[in-house]
């Protein structure tokens, strides 16, 4: 037994032996801080988009984007990311048109614990007008994230600034009662340009809200409930379900785009369920 008394002493005092070092060690739980600069455009504007008015940069094609981001970190740096996306309808990304949505996302290795990063992105001549999103956030080498920066961007096409007209004939008013799960819309809507292929490059974009909880969802026209006037103009007639919105009161909000994605004036009625 004597033999075994240097081998227990041994490993009662290893784990005392490694107390220093791990007393000495840390763990980076601190985020990058990240600022911007240098911004252009610089103001905000009042904007409309997703059925309420915010605040935005306003660009337009053939301008850009300019900004410096400054990043600092308690230790190294890993990464920035910017990302720049379509919010046309709160986060639908319709691509069947004949303009394009921008779409920019930028990933930078950092290093070292401060940087200083300037981008630039243009806005090509063929982007779709409307909201868009803006976002940045950077990463430092434990995996750390940093708050996101976020602004909205409006992107107007200079190509045609000119809204289109829609007009409602059913319903006629502000408000319906109506004991049906269904009510029918008709209307017509032009522009100062071709409309192109209606429901593609041109469309009437319904939203459907139900009051007392505030669920809503999109709803758009198929092929065939579109009737072609003339190269200019177009009218409309739909069956719009109130489908999974169980409700006792809804908000209808109809709007018409024309091809560059110009927003006519919303129609808004509220519809009572008996």
């Amino acid at each position: 037994m004597k033999s075994l008394r240097p081998l227990l002493l041994l490993l009662l005092l290893a784990p005392a032996a490694l107390l220093p070092a791990c007393e000495g060690s840390s763990v980076d739980t601190s985020a990058p801080l990240m600022t911007v600069n240098r911004l252009f455009p610089q103001e905000l504007e009042t904007v409309e988009g997703c059925g309420a008015s915010l605040e935005a940069l306003v660009l337009r094609t053939g301008q850009s984007l300019r900004f410096e981001v400054l990043l600092d970190d308690d230790d190294e740096l890993s990464q920035v990311k910017v990302d720049i996306h379509a919010n046309f309808d709160c986060h639908g990304h319709s691509q069947d048109k004949s303009s394009v949505d921008w779409s920019k996302l930028e990933i930078r290795d950092l290093e070292g614990a401060s940087s200083s990063e300037l981008f630039e992105f243009a806005v090509p001549a063929n982007t779709t007008a409307g909201l868009y999103h803006f976002q940045i956030t950077a990463l430092d080498q434990a995996g750390n994230q940093s708050p996101f920066y976020i602004q909205n961007l409006m992107i107007i096409n200079v190509s045609d600034t000119v809204a289109p007209l829609l007009e409602m004939t059913e319903p006629s008013g502000s408000s319906l009662t109506t004991q049906e799960n269904q009510i029918t819309l008709r209307g017509s809507f032009s522009d100062n340009l071709p409309l192109g292929i209606l429901g593609q490059d041109s469309k009437i974009e319904v939203s459907l809200i139900a009051l007392d909880n505030g669920n809503s969802y999109y709803h758009y026209p198929e092929a065939n409930d579109y009737q072609i006037i003339d190269e200019y103009s177009a009218s409309f007639e739909m069956e719009l379900s109130f489908g999974v919105l169980t409700s006792s009161a809804y908000r209808v909000r109809v709007r018409a785009f024309d091809q560059v994605r110009n927003a006519s004036g919303d129609i808004v009625f509220d519809v009572t369920k008996n």
